[in-house]
């Protein structure tokens, strides 16, 4: 259930060397008729909150009689923390729109992944990942998790090893994996739900991945693990 028009998407895209982040919002609208209002979006940082809040930003939006969408740059002001595995930095970014009821809360981290003389880097550093495969192996269950401390067990138990990374093998995992990563500065490798001889050959399953990774994408994006 969601009220008449609804946030129907937020993406967060970061700069940690400008310390901003590009936010671009999607409006649902259920009421067959047009509207415009002003949209506010505020922020925090989760792991330090004592430090100052960035300035809260007002955006004119309007949408039509199915909905919109917005984009709009936040700055989150010079010391604003990034996130990696030393550091996992999280900030909240709340959002709203008049007619809705409760706000709209993502959280993110600043950070930034490139390659650097043949090497991974984020934020400009040089990483190594060091990781093992995770084969949605469960026994005593049947299924995966979808419980934040086990999670953070599971991650815990990795740590303890030396690792930092874990290639979530022809699977994605529930969102509860995420937030333990994005908290324990943990680094993930999602794959679609496919590990078939039939791809790449134009069927019906080649359709299917694209799609399936744009929903991860959408759906798990912006957690920075």
């Amino acid at each position: 259930a969601t009220d008449p028009v609804w946030f129907a998407g937020v993406r967060i895209y970061p700069n940690a060397a400008k310390r901003q982040a590009l936010v671009t919002v999607s409006l649902g609208n259920a009421t067959g008729q047009p509207g415009r209002g002003v949209l506010k979006a505020s922020a925090r940082c989760l792991t330090t909150p004592k430090g100052a809040a960035p300035a809260p930003l007002s955006v004119p939006v309007q949408w039509s009689a199915t909905g919109g969408e917005v984009t709009f740059v936040y700055e989150l002001g010079p010391t604003a923390p990034l996130w990696d595995e030393f550091n996992p930095a999280l900030h909240e970014l709340t959002l709203e729109i008049p007619g809705a009821t409760a706000p709209h809360r993502a959280t993110f981290g600043l950070r930034e992944i490139e390659v650097a003389d043949k090497q991974l880097a984020l934020n400009g550093r040089k990483i190594f990942l060091r990781g093992t495969l995770e084969c949605c192996i469960f026994p005593l269950h049947g299924y995966p998790p979808t419980d934040l401390a086990a999670w953070k067990r599971i991650l815990s138990v990795a740590r303890a090893h030396g690792l930092n990374h874990l290639r979530f093998h022809s699977w994605c995992p529930p969102e509860a994996a995420f937030l333990a990563a994005d908290e324990m500065g943990f680094y993930f490798q999602v794959e679609c739900s496919a590990w078939s001889s039939q791809f790449n050959k134009g069927g019906l399953v080649d359709q299917w991945l694209y799609e399936e990774s744009e929903r991860i994408v959408a759906a798990n994006g912006n957690h920075p693990s």
